[in-house]
């Protein structure tokens, strides 16, 4: 509740107010008199609601900063994921382009890009961070956007490989970003930790893109094959550009 001071100090401009107000049904040389002595307080009123319309384009001022700060903001990480790309460009044997992310769906593992240009994206084509982690590959094309699918989605799988034992093995998209390495032979060594690239078998994906490591290994006496559950590199979510692989 207020405090009686607090309601003292908004109750009296109230009654002053209203009292001007009435003063000016009275004759005129009643109301001529308290216009004399009460102009004082008359032009503080008119003062106080002149300062508060001064102050509202500052308001304003200060919503258009905050939204150039914003589109600053936006174009410095723009800016430095083109030259992540430039110099990944140099070092790579695929070229790629750079589009940007519209969508994020964690519920269907997939996400929405807008390519630069119409035409360029074809369904199938790898689509990875700039610090090369695998995120998915495109799935459905419209002018120029692109649906991709995640590698983390149900209908996902593609050919991996350990580079620390040259064991390989199909990861297999588990949904909400889980994934799961199958199919690996039973004499091959699993450890906590190993990380999980993918491999060129299959030429669904260029060779040695980051898929991420193995956080759970099951090694079940009745499967033909040893499995292990993955933790994925990176972290979609918060990413805002992706690079879309043309060529490789």
């Amino acid at each position: 509740m207020l405090s009686s001071s607090v309601k003292k100090r908004f109750l009296f401009p109230v009654i002053l107010f209203l009292f001007i107000l009435f003063f000016n049904f009275f004759p005129g040389p009643i109301r001529g008199f308290f216009h004399f002595v009460f102009a004082p307080f008359e032009s503080l009123l008119w003062s106080v609601g002149s300062v508060e319309k001064k102050n509202n384009p500052f308001e304003s001022e200060n919503l258009m900063l905050k939204a150039e700060i914003a589109k600053l903001q936006d174009a410095k990480k723009e800016n430095e994921t083109l030259r992540i790309a430039l110099a990944l460009s140099k070092t790579s044997d695929f070229t790629f382009i750079v589009a940007s992310i519209l969508g994020k769906d964690a519920g269907s593992d997939t996400l929405v890009i807008r390519m630069p240009e119409q035409g360029i994206a074809k369904i199938g084509m790898p689509v990875i961070t700039s610090d090369k982690v695998l995120a998915g590959k495109v799935s459905e094309v419209s002018d120029s956007f692109a649906k991709v699918l995640l590698i983390s989605h149900p209908e996902s799988s593609f050919d991996a490989k350990i580079p620390e034992t040259n064991a390989v093995g199909l990861v297999r998209g588990q949904g909400r970003y889980r994934l799961l390495l199958d199919l690996v032979q039973k004499d091959e060594k699993l450890s906590l930790g190993n990380t999980v690239v993918t491999s060129s078998l299959g030429g669904t994906f260029p060779e040695n893109l980051l898929v991420g490591t193995i956080k759970e290994i099951k090694d079940l006496p009745t499967q033909p094959f040893a499995q292990a559950f993955l933790e994925p590199f990176g972290n979609l979510q918060a990413e805002e550009f992706l690079l879309v692989i043309t060529e490789f």
